[in-house]
């Protein structure tokens, strides 16, 4: 009994405490304000799945598999002339086109930044003006092609 005592005590001090933690955290009144007035001026648009073959010395080596958000600040964004989905899939694939493999995988992983930044160029060079403010990613794989010929091997899939 004694004990249930204690461990009701304990956990109402630590649920306290992480209550006045949690409201130390927060930002000023002014601060609030200004990041509310900052994001009522952006859009997001998800992007749909968009897919690129990596062609290496004519053969195939596999799949970039894709589904990315882009934040557009909201008043430039009238003003294109292509459709959001359709200049967001070509910025896609030329940013995976032009780019060797190998430059996207560096010595510590696969380089998101570069990526985020160079479709991100590629679009707003494209439009002329500032159009994406950061592309988010979503989602972001790469499937060699002998992976899915052993995937589609154990389907029964494979003609022959």
């Amino acid at each position: 009994m004694i004990r249930d005592a204690f461990l009701a005590v304990w956990l109402c001090l630590a649920s306290v405490s992480a209550l006045m933690f949690a409201r130390s955290q927060l930002p000023a009144d002014g601060q609030m304000a200004t990041t509310k007035a900052q994001l009522q001026n952006l859009r997001i648009i998800p992007g749909s799945m968009m897919s690129v073959t990596d062609v290496r010395d004519g053969k195939i080596r596999g799949y970039f598999l894709s589904r990315l958000l882009f934040v557009l600040e909201s008043e430039p964004s009238g003003r294109t002339q292509v459709p959001l989905k359709l200049l967001f899939s070509d910025a896609f694939s030329t940013v995976f086109g032009k780019t060797d493999v190998n430059t996207l995988f560096s010595t510590h992983g696969f380089d998101i930044e570069y990526v985020q930044r160079e479709i991100k160029e590629t679009i707003n060079t494209g439009v002329g003006f500032p159009l994406i403010r950061t592309v988010l990613v979503q989602q972001l794989d790469y499937l060699g092609h002998g992976s899915s010929q052993q995937n589609r091997s154990r389907k029964g899939l494979t003609q022959g």
